[in-house]
């Protein structure tokens, strides 16, 4: 009788709050521990569990700012970090940054007006930050005609 071994990564996602709890900071990163009590309706210790079980497994990762922790999902879930070219600042994204990183990486092919639309970014803003991910080699410009598109370019999963 041989031992079943269990994938990390189905045991990390099969508890249903914690999964619920993953999607929520995947859509919404830069979410505050007090904003995540109020949505699922969980005492402190029963979130803190989660979060912490999402930390040690690289689900996530958190930043203490002004007394608050805030949470993002990590990059090597967004991204596949062998291929990144200078992974110490994709570490440092800012909030804006990943909320557009995921944004074009949920909408392939996205053009400027609805990364626009969809981030509620200012045009200068989303130039400047679509630059630095276009010369990081993060993400990929696609220009047909008149229409310029992105998507990103490094293989990953927010699956």
């Amino acid at each position: 009788m041989g031992i079943i071994m269990i994938p990390k990564e189905k045991i990390m996602m099969s508890h249903r709050t914690r999964k619920m709890i993953y999607n929520h900071i995947k859509i919404y990163p830069g979410v505050s521990f007090g904003v995540l009590k109020i949505i699922f309706n969980l005492k402190d210790s029963t979130l803190r569990y989660h979060l912490q079980f999402l930390e040690k497994g690289n689900k996530i990762k958190s930043n203490l700012k002004n007394r608050k922790r805030y949470y993002y999902p990590n990059l090597n879930e967004i991204l596949n970090d062998k291929n990144i070219k200078n992974e110490r600042k994709l570490l440092e994204l800012t909030k804006i940054q990943n909320q557009i990183l995921i944004t074009i990486k949920r909408y392939p092919g996205i053009s400027q007006k609805e990364l626009i639309k969809k981030t509620y970014l200012n045009r200068f803003t989303l130039n400047y930050n679509l630059k630095k991910f276009i010369n990081m080699g993060i993400i990929r410009k696609n220009k047909e005609n008149r229409y310029v598109c992105y998507e990103v370019a490094i293989n990953g999963s927010l699956d």
